[in-house]
Formats: C-alpha cells, sequence, structure tokens
C-alpha cells in the first residue's frame, strides 16, 4: 500500500504546485515526511531502519525548500565513485 499512498501524496502537492517538477515533488515529500519514533531495541529510527517515514502531504505543499537534482548530478556527486557530495 505504500505505492498508492505515496502516488496520491504526490497528486496533493502538484495541486498546490503544479509548476514543481516530479523531482520537487519527491524532494518536498521525503524532506518533510514522519522521521521520529523509536525501534523496540530503542535507538533512534532513521530511513535505514525501514525505508522512508509516512508521508506529510500538507507539510510537504508548504516546504521552503526543495531539491531539483539530475540523476547525473547524484552519480557524480557519489564519494564511491570519487564524487563530491557537498557539490
Amino acid at each position: 500500500m505504500s505505492s498508492p499512498h505515496a502516488a496520491g501524496s504526490a497528486i496533493l502537492v502538484r495541486k498546490v504546485h503544479p509548476d514543481w517538477t516530479v523531482t520537487e515533488t519527491k524532494s518536498a515529500l521525503m524532506m518533510t515526511a514522519f522521521n521520529g519514533g523509536t525501534r523496540r531495541t530503542e535507538y533512534s529510527m532513521d530511513a535505514d531502519d525501514g525505508g522512508q517515514r509516512p508521508a506529510r502531504p500538507a507539510k510537504a505543499a508548504l516546504a521552503g525548500l526543495v531539491m531539483d537534482e539530475t540523476t547525473a548530478n547524484f552519480i557524480a556527486a557519489n564519494p564511491a565513485r570519487g564524487g563530491d557530495p557537498k557539490t
């Protein structure tokens, strides 16, 4: 069920910001997703603990910062390939 929820959230955000690209919409949803909570072992959760957290489309629609990077830029910034993420 994560795919239909993500798609529906993206549609709601795109209704508010029809000028945003797909990458900007995804960025807003990911940067405003819920990331709190704890594991059963009482450590803080992060994206590696179980994927992205639940989307909050209302907060995503109000995002003040979104990223619009190309795949080529992400690959070029990959430290495993000699890139610098700060660029």
